[in-house]
């Protein structure tokens, strides 16, 4: 890959030097020190306008490297200056003294607002105040790691941008998932709602997302996380505690429930004594939002029981407390083609072994577009609360009893629905969607009505939506109807 020129941005490097050094970084009037702080804003400029996740500096032997992360590609560029000049600023903009530059591991954050007008000539989209008719700043905060190497230093800058993450119906996520995640926080009853994946599949944005929601100025809400990533916008009783050595996820957890809040987020309930907690607190009113390691919905369940610390008593806690778990990847998109091929062999195995008999998909091109989540929503209803407290929750007696719930899919139909479209690639979803088994041997809901209506999982998405969010509940008895007058008269949901 080579190296690229890092664009000028001189927009930017022109704005008034009161607006630059309040809202996005000090640059020295001249020298070595300028121009490094200059290289800074211009390389975060192009990360945030490629809409990258993360920026990696690479320095060896005197030498840095910068890669921006953008989707499944990078953007390279050579960083001008002495490697110890480069990783000294970075620190500094971390708000740390100059002398920490020199040890083995750094952790900080910072953050930058940009004119809302250069925002938006750049394809974003700043936040509109209604109070002041004015548009915001377009405000980006980064999470920066930075380490010693064998042969010099390297740092890590992850991008938490506000504006893209804070709407839940914005998120490309299900419809009929955002309908059922509206409607249970919409009580304001206690309970737990679990947000589960591998690193780096969405889990702290849809919660934020959630937070967001929840966050109405005056409701008390208290965030634990390990690191801290995103910080609610507002003036409301609002607490945000960091994980350190000495203030452990349970300390958050016990200085929560002391503090009263409505609303409390934990970044990931890891031990019993942890699970312990988070249930007393949804017991007694509290929704509680978090994450635990699972592969997907169902075995959320079973991990949420193996996270307590008397299983036989507890099972009764976990079927009444928890909610909704939730599992998520985030796969590759791509702008739709018009060619369509056939499925190899190996293909078409795996998506028989998931309930999804198919021949012929879509190719994507190669113009990438933005990480697509594809999400699996199980939601604790009567009978899956029956088998919790009986524990029977292995995998075939979950699965039979969450199959017929209208937004149930599991991940790998979610992502062929993205493959009819033309949107992902079937060898993304193959890796990170994984099997299910249990599918091919007993048929979801939307499985069913793909084969008795002949059509695709993406119009039967389509008519879940309809009946859910459009709330046609009240008219239409069953999600079927729904989908006959679809199909009877090309209706298409927008």
């Amino acid at each position: 890959m080579s190296i690229l020129e890092l664009p000028s941005f001189r927009d930017l490097l022109e704005l008034p030097e009161a607006f630059v050094l309040e809202n996005l970084i000090s640059i020295p009037s001249g020298g070595e020190s300028a121009k490094i702080s200059k290289q800074f804003l211009r390389i975060i400029a192009q990360a945030v306008i490629s809409k990258s996740s993360d920026i990696y500096f690479n320095s060896r032997h005197g030498r840095t490297v910068v890669n921006i992360e953008t989707g499944r590609t990078m953007l390279r560029y050579l960083f001008e200056g002495k490697d110890t000049a480069i990783r000294s600023r970075l620190t500094s903009m971390c708000g740390l003294p100059e002398g920490v530059a020199y040890s083995d591991l750094i952790k900080g954050r910072f953050s930058m607002q940009f004119p809302p007008d250069w925002a938006a000539a750049q394809g974003l989209t700043p936040l509109y105040n209604e109070e002041t008719g004015k548009y915001l700043n377009y405000l980006i905060d980064f999470r920066v790691q930075l380490q010693k190497t064998v042969d010099g230093w390297s740092a890590v800058v992850r991008l938490f941008d506000d504006q893209t993450t804070s709407n839940i119906d914005e998120m490309n996520l299900p419809g009929s998932v955002v309908a059922l995640i509206k409607k249970t926080i919409a009580s304001r009853a206690g309970g737990i709602i679990s947000v589960t994946g591998p690193t780096c599949s969405g889990k702290s944005t849809t919660l934020h997302a959630i937070l967001v929601l929840l966050n109405d100025g005056v409701t008390p809400i208290f965030t634990i996380s390990d690191p801290h990533e995103r910080t609610l916008r507002g003036d409301g009783p609002i607490t945000h505690w960091e994980v350190t050595p000495q203030h452990t996820a349970l300390d958050g957890l016990h200085a929560a429930l002391r503090s009263r809040p409505r609303i409390i987020m934990i970044g990931e309930i890891r031990t019993e004594a942890e699970m312990d907690v988070a249930l007393q607190a949804a017991a007694t009113g509290q929704i509680v939002l978090t994450t635990w390691h699972s592969n997907d919905s169902i075995e959320g369940i079973t991990r949420a029981v193996d996270l307590t610390i008397d299983k036989s008593r507890d099972a009764y806690r976990v079927a009444e407390l928890v909610k909704l778990v939730i599992s998520q990847r985030l796969i590759p998109s791509f702008k739709p083609s018009n060619e369509i091929s056939g499925i190899s062999t190996a293909r078409r195995d795996w998506l028989k072994e998931n309930g999804i008999n198919q021949n012929s998909l879509i190719l994507p091109t190669d113009e990438y577009q933005y990480s697509l989540p594809i999400v699996e929503c199980l939601k604790v209803d009567l009978s899956v609360k029956r088998l919790i407290k009986a524990q029977r929750i292995d995998q075939e007696h979950l699965f039979n009893a969450v199959k017929d719930q209208d937004q149930f899919e599991t991940l790998a139909q979610c992502a062929w629905r993205y493959i009819e479209q033309g949107r992902i690639q079937i060898d993304d979803a193959i890796q990170w969607a994984g099997t299910q088994l249990m599918a091919s041997e007993s048929e979801t809901l939307r499985a069913k009505l793909v084969r008795e209506f002949n059509t695709s999982f993406t119009i039967v998405n389509e008519a879940v939506d309809i009946w859910q969010i459009e709330r046609y509940t009240q008219e239409h008895a069953h999600v079927e109807t729904v989908l006959e007058q679809m199909l009877s008269s090309g209706q298409r949901y927008a």
